[in-house]
C-alpha cells in the first residue's frame, strides 16, 4: 500500500511524511499531523473501536481519524516515546496508572466468559535462555518453579496489555501526554497490565493495586516475558534476575 495514496483517499495532507523506523508490529509512517499503520494482520477496526472506547472513559490517547482493509490512521499526539527519555520523573507514571485505571473500570467491548481460568508458563524458557543468561543450579530451580506452577487467574480486567515505555508519550519535560497502539488490550487479569510496566511504574502499580494482585503470577508472567523478550536479542539478565529474586520473596 501507498501511503501518501491511503492518507489521500481520506482528503488528509501528506506533508512530512516519513517512514518510522523499528517498528515491530506493523508499517508505520508519520506525517506533520497524522500516523499511518498499515499492516494486514492486525485487526484495525477493532483497534479503532477500542481507542474510541478509552477516549470516551477519558484515557489520553491518539483519535482515530480513518481505516480500511489492512491499514488504520490515527491524529499524531506530540511529544516522544518515554523509551526515548532518559527520567521520567513519578507524576508521569502516575498518570499513566491513572488512565489505566480509568481503563479498567470503563471497558471498551463486553467481557467473554471463555477465557482461561489458570495460568503456567513456558519452562522449555529456561534452556533457550541459558547462554544468555548462564543460570545456576538454584536459579534454574526458582524459575522452574514460577514458570512451571499453576497459578489461578482471579481478577479479570479489561487491559491495555501493552503499556511499556515505546507505548507512552511524554512532553519536553517528560510530562505524560499520553497512551499509544491498542493492538494488545484485552480481557486479561490485571496481573497481566502490572508485568508489563516499566520498574518505576510497576512499582507504583504495586501501592495502588496490591490487594488485588497475586504476586507470584505477576512476577511469574514479568519472568516469562523477560525471557521472551532475551530470544529476541532485547533486555538484560540482570532485570530478569532482579524480578527472579522478587519472584522468590513472595510467600
Amino acid at each position: 500500500m501507498d501511503p501518501a495514496t491511503l492518507l489521500a483517499r481520506h482528503g488528509l495532507p501528506t506533508a512530512g511524511l516519513k517512514p518510522v523506523p523499528d517498528s515491530t508490529t506493523a508499517e508505520i509512517w508519520r506525517t506533520d499531523r497524522h500516523v499511518l499503520r498499515i499492516g494486514a494482520t492486525i485487526d484495525h477496526q477493532r483497534e479503532t473501536r477500542i481507542a474510541l472506547g478509552a477516549l470516551a472513559a477519558g484515557v489520553h490517547t491518539a483519535t482515530p481519524v480513518a481505516h480500511g482493509a489492512g491499514y488504520s490512521i490515527w491524529e499524531r499526539l506530540p511529544g516522544r516515546a518515554a523509551s526515548q527519555v532518559r527520567t521520567v520523573p513519578t507524576p508521569t507514571w502516575s498518570a499513566l496508572l491513572a488512565d489505566l485505571e480509568r481503563l479498567h473500570a470503563s471497558p471498551p467491548e463486553p467481557r467473554t466468559h471463555d477465557a482461561p481460568t489458570t495460568w503456567r508458563g513456558t519452562p522449555a524458557l529456561i534452556d533457550r535462555t541459558r547462554a544468555w543468561a548462564h543460570w545456576t543450579e538454584p536459579e534454574r530451580r526458582v524459575l522452574r518453579r514460577a514458570l512451571g506452577s499453576k497459578r489461578p487467574l482471579r481478577h479479570p480486567a479489561f487491559v491495555h496489555g501493552d503499556a511499556w515505555a515505546d507505548n507512552v508519550l511524554v512532553d519536553n519535560t517528560a510530562g505524560y501526554v499520553g497512551i499509544i497502539d491498542w493492538g494488545c488490550a484485552r480481557w486479561a487479569v490485571l496481573e497481566e497490565e502490572a508485568a508489563r510496566l516499566e520498574t518505576p511504574a510497576l512499582e507504583l502499580a504495586l501501592e495502588r493495586w496490591k490487594p488485588q494482585l497475586d504476586l507470584r503470577l505477576l512476577y511469574g508472567l514479568r519472568l516469562e516475558l523477560l525471557l521472551t523478550v532475551a530470544l529476541q536479542g532485547r533486555g538484560s539478565p540482570r532485570y530478569a534476575r532482579l524480578t527472579l529474586s522478587a519472584f522468590e520473596d513472595q510467600p
